[in-house]
């Protein structure tokens, strides 16, 4: 009879003369009287152990096919086979053995997705300053009523100058980032800023010739952005697991409030902006980044109608004149910005 227990061929003899050996010893103590057994009745012995042994086989070879792992089989083995003479059969591994435990791979437990920190929603704050540029152009004047002394023979428009003022704003925003590639992030952003962006020029200089003297007299473009908000879409490449480089571009709206001198009465004029830029963030924890950031926002041409009223007093005539003038306004903005997110997809 061929028994297989799993075991090297040089396992398997020690065994099975073991078995053989711890049988007679058996049947011998168990005999009353003193006298050596026959050769048929040895026999009987060793043909009775060999069937015990293919009944532990095929209990063997039942609890290695209910095994899913070559670790576990090995291990059922090692268990059931040092069992044997102990005690009952061990019961079968589960996945709350110590073998098992902390390795998912085993346990059943699908594994855990890594955290994107660099996507999902997130929120922040930034603090900018920056210079901002005024410019008046396609400018026209005409004379519409004149009460002087003497007649009023030209009216004439000088070149004005471009002006630079100050910008400060206080942002708050709310984004969406995604993952496009491996190391390309997406997303979208929406801002509201308080400001106190200046927009400064002399738009208008007229030269008034009336007696053969001539007058010169000024009126000043003064408006003011007190806040702002923003539409933006960004694109960045991770340098580094930590660290991104992105662009930016979008749309930005405000309102100007403009304070002219020689107006009669202050306006307020609607402003849109293409606002592009660029930037560099920093994680300093799974939820937290900083933020170093440079914009350009270039405003349409805002336009105004002005009606001022310039008086004059000379030796030769005094009186007023009333003149209608119209331009259209380049503003731009430069600003730097530094800022903190909170990511709400972080590891923590």
């Amino acid at each position: 009879m061929s028994i297989n227990l799993g075991l090297p061929a040089s396992y398997r003899s020690y065994f099975y003369a073991v078995v053989t050996s711890i049988g007679i010893a058996l049947s011998l103590s168990a005999t009353t009287e003193a006298k050596i057994p026959s050769n048929a009745e040895l026999f009987e012995i060793v043909q009775a152990l060999q069937a015990r042994v293919a009944v532990l086989e095929k209990q063997n070879e039942a609890l290695l096919r209910r095994s899913t792992k070559p670790g576990e089989q090995q291990q059922r083995a090692r268990l059931h086979l040092a069992n044997i003479s102990h005690g009952p059969e061990p019961k079968e591994l589960t996945t709350q053995s110590p073998m098992l435990l902390g390795r998912p791979e085993e346990s059943g437990e699908p594994p855990r997705e890594p955290v994107d920190s660099w996507t999902g929603w997130y929120w922040g704050a930034s603090f900018g300053a920056g210079i901002t540029t005024t410019d008046a152009f396609e400018r026209t004047a005409s004379l519409s009523t004149s009460t002087t002394s003497a007649p009023v023979s030209g009216l004439q428009l000088t070149t004005a100058d471009r002006e630079t003022s100050h910008a400060a704003t206080v942002d708050l925003y709310l984004g969406l980032n995604g993952r496009i590639a491996s190391r390309w992030i997406g997303g979208v952003q929406v801002e509201g800023s308080i400001s106190d962006n200046q927009f400064r020029t002399k738009n208008l200089s007229v030269n008034r010739t009336s007696n053969g003297s001539s007058n010169t007299f000024q009126s000043i473009f003064d408006a003011e952005a007190e806040w702002m908000v923003s539409a933006l879409g960004r694109a960045g490449w991770l340098a580094t697991p930590s660290t991104l480089l992105y662009g930016l571009t979008g749309w930005s709206y405000t309102r100007l409030d403009v304070d002219s001198v020689g107006n009669t009465a202050n306006e307020s004029i609607d402003a849109h902006a293409l606002v592009v830029g660029s930037g560099i963030e920093r994680q300093v924890s799974p939820n937290w980044t900083v933020r170093a950031e440079y914009r350009y926002a270039h405003f349409f041409d805002p336009s105004l109608d002005q009606t001022t009223v310039l008086t004059f007093s000379s030796p030769t005539s005094s009186g007023a004149f009333t003149t209608t003038t119209n331009a259209d306004y380049e503003l731009d903005m430069h600003t730097a910005r530094i800022g903190i997110t909170r990511y709400l997809n972080g590891g923590n």
